[in-house]
C-alpha cells in the first residue's frame, strides 16, 4: 500500500507540473508521510495522498479555498455524522459531472504532456473489449 501511495504522488505531483505548478518532492512526500502517520495514529486506515486532477481543478478555477472548504465545512460534519445530510441534499449526478471532468482533463494532459508514440496505447488500454481476441 505504501509504495502504491509513493507512486501515486509521484504520478500527481509531475501532473500538477505538467500544469504549471512545480511543487518540490521531497517536502510533498514528507508532508504526505507525516500526514498519514498522524492518521494512523487517530485510528485512520487510509493513507494521505497528493490530490489527484490537479489540472482539472485548476481549470475548474480552484485554489487554496477548496483545502479550506474541507477543513471547515466538510471535516465538522463527518466528525459529528451529520455528513450524510449532504447525500440528500446534493445529487450524485453532481458530484459525478466534477468527477468526469477531471477524469476527463487528466486523459487530455496525458496526451499533451507525453511524447505522442506513447498515445495510442491509452485509448486500447481504457477500452479492453476492443482489443483484438477479447470476447
Amino acid at each position: 500500500m505504501g509504495l502504491f501511495t509513493i507512486i501515486g504522488s509521484l504520478q500527481n505531483l509531475d501532473s500538477a507540473a505538467a500544469a504549471g505548478d512545480d511543487y518540490p518532492t521531497a517536502p510533498s512526500l514528507l508532508a504526505n508521510g507525516v500526514g498519514t502517520v498522524l492518521g494512523a495514529g487517530f485510528g485512520s486506515p487510509f493513507p494521505t495522498t497528493i490530490y489527484i486532477g490537479h489540472p482539472g481543478w485548476k481549470a475548474l478555477g480552484s485554489r487554496i479555498g477548496y483545502s479550506d472548504h474541507q477543513w471547515r465545512f466538510l471535516h465538522p460534519h463527518r466528525l459529528h455524522g451529520s455528513g450524510r445530510t449532504g447525500c440528500y441534499l446534493v445529487p450524485i449526478e453532481a458530484g459525478m459531472a466534477i468527477v468526469l471532468w477531471i477524469g476527463i482533463v487528466m486523459v487530455a494532459q496525458a496526451f499533451q504532456a507525453r511524447l505522442e508514440k506513447h498515445a495510442p496505447p491509452w485509448p486500447w488500454g481504457y477500452c479492453p473489449a476492443s482489443r483484438p481476441g477479447a470476447r
